[in-house]
C-alpha cells in the first residue's frame, strides 16, 4: 500500500470568519466524458470549531491540487445530502433532508419542512437530517424541467435506535424561471424499511426503486416513467436477516454498471444479487460474511467503478479495551464468490482516522470519510493488475460529518430488452415446520416451481448439508437430530432462483 501525501489548500487568504454562518462544501469532480449530472457535492454544518462559510472544491484530473470557493447557504449538512446538476455539471438543486435549495443558494418556494415530525425538529435547525443514503433527485421521464426528491423518514423504536418508517417524494418544477416544490411529502411506504436504491429501466429512460423491509427478505419495487411513481409486486428473494444477528438497518445499492444489486447489513454481511434492469427482478442470491463481524456504526460498502469488486469498510473495535480500533477494509472480487474460501482482500488502512463513509465518484476513484466530523477525506485508487491500493490523504479545511452524496447513475443506457429474460417468480415461498424444531424439519416447496436442490447453512454460509429433490415432490423432511443447538439456514435452490429462510434448532 502507498500512502499519498498530504495536499493542503494555499489560498488560505479565502478562509475567513463569518458568524452564525454554516460551513457548506461542494465538490466539483470534473469528467468531460461523461454526464455530469451528478457533479456536485455540498457538506458542512455550523458547529463550535468552524465558522467559514465554506465552498466549491474542484478535482480536476489531470491534478491533485484542491481549491476553494467559498459560498453562502441556509442548509446545514449531517449525512444526507442530495443534489442534481444539468449536463454541464451547473448545480440545480440540493437538499439536506430537511429543506430544498437551488443554486442562488436561497429555499425554494414551498421548499422547507421535508421528512415531517420529531427528527425534523430536533436536527433541521441544527445539523441537517440525519439518514445516511436519505435522498435522491431523478430527473422526471419524459418532462423537461421536472424532478422528482426521493427522501427517507426516520424515528425512534423502543430501544431509541433510529429506525427508517415513512419513504416521500416530492415533485420540483421550474416554473417562470423559479424552482418551486409542487408536491411535497407524498407517502410512498409507511413501514419498517432500510434504506432506498435506485436505477435506470432497461429502456434508458424510466427508473426502478427499491427497499428491502427491515430484517426480512421482502424487497418493495416501484417504478417511476412519465405517468408518476407505480408501486410494483413485492418480491421475496434471499436470507431472512435473523433478529438476533442483523440488529442494525443495513444500505443498500446497484452496482454502476446496473447489473448487481447489493444489500449490507454491517451486524451481519451483505447479500449479493443478479438484477434485470428490463422486467425489474432480482436473482441468483449468494451471502457472504466478510471479516471480523461487528455490530459498530462505522461500516460501509461500495462497488468499484468497473462494477468488479465490492469494497467493505469495517472499524473492528476489541471488545476488552475500547480504545483499541483498527481500520480495516476488504476488497471482494465479484467474480470470486462462490469459488474460492475467500473472495476478498484485506488491508490495514493507513492514517489514524476511523474511516466510515465511502463515496464512488465519476473519475474512476473511491473517496472515504472520516467516522466522525473531520477535515480529511482519503482517496483510493486500484493499481491495475495487482491486488495494491494507492491511498492519499487530503487535508479539505472544513468539517465533513459524514456527509456522502446520493446519485443516480445517470450513465447508464439503453438495452434491448427483447434480447434480456424477463420470466423470474416473484411471489414464492417456502415453509418451514416446526420451527423452533428439536428433530425433523419438514420443508414445504409446494409453492415454489423447478426446485431441484434443499441445503442446510450454517449462519455464515457453509454447506452443512444438501439432498437432490425429486420432480413433483411437495414436502421434503430432515432429520436434524444431531445438528447443534442455533441458528440455521435452509436454502431451497432452483434453474432461476435461490430462496433462504432461517430456522432455530433447540
Amino acid at each position: 500500500m502507498k500512502v499519498g501525501k498530504i495536499y493542503s489548500n494555499k489560498n488560505n487568504k479565502l478562509m475567513k470568519k463569518y458568524i452564525f454562518v454554516v460551513i457548506v462544501f461542494s465538490l466539483y469532480i470534473v469528467h468531460l466524458n461523461s454526464q455530469s449530472q451528478n457533479s456536485n457535492w455540498l457538506f458542512g454544518f455550523n458547529d463550535t470549531l468552524y465558522k467559514e462559510n465554506c465552498g466549491i472544491n474542484i478535482w480536476y484530473e489531470d491534478s491533485n491540487e484542491i481549491s476553494f470557493e467559498f459560498v453562502k447557504t441556509p442548509l446545514n449538512f449531517e449525512s444526507t445530502m442530495a443534489a442534481i446538476s444539468d449536463t454541464s455539471g451547473n448545480l440545480l438543486l440540493y437538499t439536506n433532508g430537511c429543506d430544498i435549495a437551488d443554486a442562488s443558494h436561497d429555499i425554494i418556494k414551498n421548499g422547507g419542512g421535508l421528512n415531517p415530525g420529531y427528527f425534523y425538529e430536533q436536527v433541521c435547525g441544527k445539523t441537517g437530517y440525519i439518514v445516511p443514503n436519505g435522498a435522491m433527485f431523478i430527473p422526471y421521464p419524459n418532462i423537461d424541467n421536472r424532478y422528482i426528491l426521493l427522501h427517507l423518514g426516520a424515528e425512534h423504536d423502543n430501544t431509541s435506535s433510529i429506525k427508517n418508517t415513512t419513504f416521500y417524494y416530492s415533485v420540483i418544477e421550474h416554473v417562470n424561471g423559479k424552482f418551486e416544490v409542487l408536491e411535497k411529502n407524498q407517502i410512498l411506504l409507511n413501514e419498517d424499511i432500510e434504506s432506498f436504491a435506485v436505477v435506470r429501466h432497461g429502456n434508458g429512460t424510466d427508473w426502478w426503486i427499491f427497499l428491502p423491509e427491515y430484517q426480512t427478505n421482502r424487497y418493495f419495487r416501484f417504478l417511476l416513467n412519465q405517468n408518476g411513481i407505480e408501486e410494483k409486486e413485492s418480491q421475496y428473494i434471499g436470507w431472512e436477516l435473523p433478529n438476533n444477528l442483523c440488529k442494525l438497518a443495513g444500505l443498500s445499492a446497484f452496482s454502476p454498471d446496473g447489473n448487481k444489486y447489493l444489500r449490507y447489513n454491517r451486524s451481519c454481511g451483505y447479500q449479493l444479487f443478479d438484477f434485470n434492469r428490463c422486467s425489474g427482478l432480482l436473482s441468483n442470491f449468494i451471502y457472504e460474511s466478510v471479516g471480523y463481524i461487528v455490530d459498530d456504526l462505522s461500516s460501509d460498502f461500495v462497488f468499484s467503478p468497473d462494477s468488479k469488486y465490492i469494497f467493505i469498510n469495517k472499524l473492528d473495535h476489541r471488545r476488552f479495551n475500547s480504545k483499541s480500533y483498527i481500520n480495516k477494509m476488504y476488497r471482494v472480487a465479484i467474480d470470486e464468490i462462490g469459488t474460492k474460501a475467500k473472495p476478498f482482500s484485506e488491508y490495514e488502512l493507513p492514517y489514524s482516522l476511523h474511516f466510515n463513509r465511502f463515496y464512488n465518484s465519476f473519475n474512476g476513484k473511491i473517496y472515504v470519510l472520516n467516522s466522525n466530523s473531520s477535515e480529511y477525506i482519503v482517496e483510493i485508487v486500484t493499481l491495475d493488475g495487482t491486488d495494491a491500493l494507492e491511498f492519499t490523504q487530503y487535508k479539505l479545511h472544513v468539517s465533513n460529518a459524514r456527509t456522502v452524496p446520493y446519485f443516480a447513475n445517470f450513465n447508464l443506457h439503453e438495452i434491448d430488452c427483447d434480447q434480456v429474460n424477463t420470466n423470474n417468480h416473484i411471489t414464492e415461498s417456502l415453509i418451514l415446520y416446526p420451527n423452533p424444531i428439536s428433530d425433523y424439519l419438514n420443508i414445504d416447496i409446494s409453492n415454489i416451481n423447478n426446485i431441484n436442490q434443499i441445503s442446510i447453512l450454517s449462519i455464515t454460509g457453509q454447506n452443512l448439508f444438501s439432498k437432490k429433490i425429486k420432480e413433483n415432490l411437495k414436502v421434503v423432511k430432515i432429520n436434524m437430530q444431531n445438528f447443534k443447538s442455533g441458528l440455521y439456514v435452509i436454502e431451497a435452490k432452483g434453474e432461476n432462483n435461490i430462496i433462504i429462510k432461517k430456522v432455530i434448532k433447540i
